[in-house]
């Protein structure tokens, strides 16, 4: 199925996959019916919207701090992969709606991490004591640099908690990359009556670990939302578990050479994967991502070109980095 050209043409491509009634059934149960991904995605678009009239209010080091810091708390807490990831979209999103300052960071971090926490039914003794230390390391680190943070007490974590669930409306569980991915997967799996169940373990495996490189990498946008970071992603990590050719993902104005280059940098990688699937079966992969997805093939391709063209960027400042430490 490797050619020089483009895409493949898919056999019925502008019809969609006939979903069975069992399937759709199986999805409701399961709360991953197409109403609801319809309903995730505006209720994404709804907490990116301020993205059209402001910026990002933190400097791009400032946010990669409070990030690694929220991934040491939840760790710390003991909570999920998850957690840390709608802390960040949170983050994001309160810095969106106010003028965030660094000094105020330690707080805001350690606020949106308990909220969190709080949110969690099966938490039930977690002194607001335990949170302090988290706020008084933070401010430690800021101070090397300069930055003069205020002393935090549990008053002002308790106002300051107040004050960002009011700029964020009280939508305190926001529609995060990580819970995307989960989506695609678990509909992929109840669609294709768990034949390719290890290969897509793979699949939500790689996808997540990148996810969590490009989310510290840069925010989002409504030009890279969650949905298209993971769409991309998901995309892309179907080829890594040769369920589909590399091909498939590339658009009409990008060659398959272009494309293997572009693949082979954001993977730091010499070798491209080879579809173990035959042609026909492949295709009806592809098929099956489109519907989990809602999402045309057009769509799976931009998005996966547009997460190899962030990963190649990573990966370069990772070599410069190493360069320079090792010179």
């Amino acid at each position: 199925m490797e050619g020089e050209q483009g895409s493949q043409q898919l056999p019925g491509q502008e019809t969609a996959l006939i979903i069975s009634e069992a399937v759709q059934d199986l999805w409701d149960r399961h709360g991953l019916s197409s109403e609801y991904l319809d309903d995730c995605k505006a209720r994404e678009q709804r907490a990116l919207m301020p993205l059209a009239e402001a910026g990002p209010s933190l400097p791009v080091a400032a946010r990669d701090f409070a990030l690694r810091s929220m991934a040491a708390i939840t760790s710390a807490k003991r909570m999920s992969l998850q957690s840390w990831f709608q802390a960040v979209s949170l983050l994001d999103t309160y810095l969106l709606r106010t003028t965030g300052s660094i000094e105020m960071l330690p707080a805001t971090c350690v606020c949106l991490v308990r909220l969190l926490r709080k949110a969690d039914c099966s938490v039930t003794n977690d002194e607001s004591s335990t949170w302090l230390p988290f706020t008084q390391q933070m401010a430690g680190r800021l101070a090397v640099p300069g930055f003069q943070v205020p002393e935090i007490t549990e008053d002002i974590l308790s106002r300051h908690e107040l004050m960002i669930c009011q700029a964020l409306d009280w939508h305190l569980n926001p529609v995060t990359v990580s819970q995307w991915i989960s989506m695609f997967c678990k509909r992929f799996n109840l669609l294709s009556s768990s034949n390719y169940q290890a290969r897509l373990a793979l699949v939500e495996h790689q996808a997540l670990s990148f996810a969590r490189v490009l989310v510290v990498r840069e925010a989002p946008s409504m030009q890279s939302s969650p949905f298209d970071l993971a769409l991309g992603m998901f995309s892309l990590c179907l080829v890594r578990a040769q369920l589909i050719p590399l091909s498939t993902l590339c658009s009409p104005g990008i060659t398959l050479s272009e494309m293997h280059v572009a693949y082979m940098q954001s993977q730091s990688s010499e070798t491209i994967p080879v579809c173990a699937l035959t042609d026909e079966q492949a295709f009806a992969v592809l098929d099956m991502a489109q519907v989990v997805a809602c999402s045309k093939l057009d769509m799976l391709q931009q998005a996966a070109q547009s997460v190899v063209q962030s990963l190649a960027a990573q990966m370069g400042d990772i070599k410069r980095m190493h360069r320079t430490l090792t010179a």
